[in-house]
């Protein structure tokens, strides 16, 4: 479960040609697709006793978004282009499992720590969609 804490920054040349389908399905705006990809977003994993914190933000380091929970905790978190989404998270199988819900759509993030490599994929079970990107740890 440590394994996953620290700063990671996204590989872009790990971005398949699904991310844009996977992005279409949640309801992602195409302006905040293309902004999303070109930020080269970092996510940062911290913990506080049992609490954990994400945080996302971009190469420029303004913070786009931030979520603090208990593992297996629902909480509400605001999306970039500003909808309500259900997000919930737990350690399983050395990988932390996120679902998100937003308008309805669930989404599945699997994030796997392999040394200073972060495979996260995401998948949109009800469109049959799935798509992969490797971040690299920074810190």
């Amino acid at each position: 479960m440590e394994a996953i804490l620290g700063t990671w920054e996204v590989d872009p040349t790990s971005i398949d040609e699904n991310q844009g389908k996977v992005m279409d399905a949640m309801g992602t705006p195409k302006e905040f697709q293309k902004m999303m990809i070109s930020m080269k977003p970092r996510m940062t994993y911290s913990k506080n006793g049992d609490t954990w914190k994400v945080v996302v933000d971009g190469a420029n380091g303004k913070v786009v978004r931030e979520a603090e929970a208990k593992l297996g905790e629902e909480i509400e978190i605001t999306t970039l282009d500003q909808r309500k989404a259900k997000v919930s998270m737990v350690w399983e199988n050395d990988a932390m499992l996120e679902k998100t819900v937003v308008d309805g759509v669930e989404a599945i993030s699997i994030r796997q720590p392999k040394g200073d490599t972060l495979l996260c994929t995401i998948s949109i079970p009800s469109k049959e969609l799935t798509t992969k990107v490797i971040f690299r740890k920074t810190a």
